[in-house]
């Protein structure tokens, strides 16, 4: 009896299951089934170029919103 064999077969069998389940959790929770479906960016890809636009408008949005602040 080859107890190894029988483990690896034992393995592949239950690889499927789990592959199955996967698939079936993905899609049932809203995530693409592999097809042709954007991704979200990945955390970070903005580029320095827009980091430091949305910072400099966040900046002018605080000053403003603290200079109206003052005039109460």
């Amino acid at each position: 009896m080859d107890i190894v064999g029988l483990l690896r077969k034992e393995r592949v069998v239950l690889m499927a299951k789990v592959n199955a389940v996967d698939t079936a959790i993905r899609l049932l929770s809203g995530g693409s089934g592999g097809g042709n479906v954007p991704q979200a960016k990945a955390k970070g890809s903005m580029s320095e170029k827009d980091r430091l636009r949305r910072s400099a408008a966040m900046k002018a949005s605080w000053r403003k919103r603290r200079a109206s602040q003052k005039k109460k």
